[in-house]
């Protein structure tokens, strides 16, 4: 295979316009540090591909290349740590080694998968670029993994080559264990209505940077606004606040910077970090106007992180109910909360599945209410660690809901779950059965900590019918799903699309699951919960479930069409 090659002085001007760059202080973007233990999709942006192991492989030396991105096992990899300033990358569904095979260090050296045996075939550096993409170098041949002559169709073979910078040699790590890492605000271009001074300029607002800041003007009515340079589907915005933070402020967005629309106001700002979720918009344009400082100088900002909506496209949905928790926002005391939710579904205060927990009225402790969650919490308050011995907070609609009349409905939770043995949280909808069934029921997700299930596992179940014909499915067998990492380490929007006759099943930007399915019975309701111990479930302990357990909810919002 013959590469476009640039000449060794070129390179060398190159390397030193960007150290030049970086000095003087024009933006090179960097990637996010790599986690060791997370997992990744490892992107190739000229084509949009992934690096994939060919068939979901298993065996040693299945061949790995670039393929279109479906949510399976084999296109996430862990990446672990050596010690020695490298990583292995195992395929999440094998366990197996990103290896350059046979140990070979030629250009054009085949890439497979391959047991892990800790050999320098097998280690690999992510070194940046100065466009935020990063190469992966084999240290053993110093060469770099490489898209077969640039190519950008399912199937391209992946090798390693001499690094030449090319776009076949380029890639970005997207870590699937926090899927919204991704800040888009990174590096781009910000305006603000006023500077202090220029040591604290409206650039250090996307630098990245812990340690520089902007600081407004010692006025109200201050604003700093991020051109993301085309228009973004965002829905949450993070403010790395200085001392001198707003206490009222609205996130407002545009697609001009003339013409802003509210998307979150607030008047109990404190500071610190604030991160404000909000139903997802497309804008290009994202601004914090402050209206009223905590203090005598200005607004003063380390960062202003915003982030992608993660889920299914909204185009035609229409807002139809926006609970979005937490003292700050629209469900801000236990009486609004009350307004919406119940503390009990269809079953009442009966124990079902033998489960330990007993759901009480809404009550700060077991239904607790932060500045931008609500905690279901679970605690053993009423005699300790037993069957019977802890209380634990449910909510439940008090509207139902049935897609009829030709209706789509969406519902969607973005909610950080707890771990610990015998923790049991859960996303559903219930009502009693009708005719051919004892009940209906669609199980949005459920998270078991049992012997055989943990906070790795996404469960879920259905009962209704047709369950099974018309049917897509990343899952390992009906109802579980084993993407490779662990979902308690970070927050993730979980999804039901239901159309009369079928349903389907999201977790972030991943469709789990897409069946038939016919409802029996009433209309139902929705039900968010965390039970603890039951069956299946594990039996909790003092040494193995961390009281009180905290099942954090930022937003359910349902969306219609």
């Amino acid at each position: 295979m013959r590469k476009l090659k640039s000449s060794k002085k070129s390179l060398f001007i190159v390397s030193l316009l960007i150290v030049a760059m970086t000095v003087i202080g024009f933006p090179v973007a960097q990637a996010d540090p790599v986690v060791s233990g997370e997992v990744y999709k490892l992107v190739n942006p000229n084509s949009g591909k992934v690096l994939d192991v060919a068939n979901s492989g298993t065996a040693d030396s299945t061949n790995v290349q670039i393929k279109t991105y479906n949510g399976q096992t084999g296109q996430h990899w862990k990446l672990v740590t050596n010690g020695d300033g490298t990583f292995k990358l195992l395929a999440a569904n094998s366990g197996k080694a990103l290896d350059a095979a046979g140990a070979g260090t030629a250009d054009g050296t085949n890439v497979d998968i391959y047991t892990d045996n800790g050999t320098g075939a097998q280690k690999w550096t992510v070194s940046p670029n100065s466009d935020g993409t990063v190469k992966i170098i084999n240290p053993n041949s110093g060469k770099v993994l490489d898209v077969n002559g640039g190519g950008q169709a399912d199937g391209t073979n992946v090798q390693i080559w001499t690094d030449w910078g090319t776009v076949g040699q380029k890639w970005k790590l997207v870590n699937l264990s926090a899927p919204e890492a991704n800040n888009l605000a990174l590096g781009k271009t910000a305006t603000a209505s006023s500077t202090e001074a220029a040591t604290y300029g409206v650039s250090n607002v996307t630098d990245g940077n812990a340690t520089t800041r902007w600081s407004s003007s010692f006025s109200d009515n201050q604003w700093v606004y991020v051109d993301l340079g085309s228009a973004q589907t965002v829905n949450r915005v993070v403010l790395k606040w200085e001392a001198a933070y707003a206490t009222s402020y609205k996130i407002q967005v545009s697609n001009n910077a003339t013409a802003w629309t509210d998307v979150y106001s607030t008047t109990l700002g404190t500071g610190g970090t604030e991160e404000v979720s909000f139903p997802a918009v497309s804008a290009r344009y994202v601004r914090m106007l402050g209206v009223q400082r905590a203090t005598v100088y200005g607004y003063s900002l380390y960062e202003m992180e915003v982030y992608p909506y993660a889920g299914p496209d909204l185009t035609g949905y229409s807002l139809y109910r926006d609970y979005s928790f937490g003292t700050k926002r629209g469900v801000n005391s236990l009486t609004s909360l009350s307004n919406s939710f119940k503390p009990y579904g269809v079953a009442g205060t009966t124990v079902i599945n033998n489960e330990w927990q007993r759901y009480q009225p809404i009550n700060d402790t077991n239904h607790h209410l932060t500045g931008n969650t609500l905690e279901l919490t679970a605690v053993p308050n009423m005699g300790g660690i037993s069957n019977g011995g802890i209380s634990s907070g449910q909510i439940v609609t008090k509207d139902t809901f049935y897609p009829r009349d030709g209706k789509t409905y969406i519902f969607q939770l973005r909610a950080k779950i707890p771990t610990g043995a015998g923790t049991w949280p859960a996303f559903w909808m219930y009502s009693p059965g009708g005719a051919g069934s004892t009940a209906s029921e669609i199980d949005i997700f459920e998270y078991f900590n049992s012997p055989t299930q943990n906070t790795n596992d996404w469960t879920g179940f259905d009962h209704g019918d047709g369950i099974g014909t018309d049917y897509y499915s990343i899952m390992t067998n009906q109802w579980v799903w084993h993407p490779g990492f662990d979902f308690a380490n970070n927050y993730h929007t979980y999804t039901l699309i239901w159309k009369e006759g079928n349903i389907q099943k999201w977790v972030d930007n991943t469709m789990v699951k897409f069946t038939n399915f016919t409802w029996y019975g009433p209309d139902p309701e929705v039900l968010i919960n965390l039970a603890i111990g039951g069956s299946p479930n594990s039996a909790p302990t003092a040494g193995t479930t961390p009281f009180p357990s905290i099942f954090a909810l930022d937003y359910f919002r349902v969306y219609v069409k």
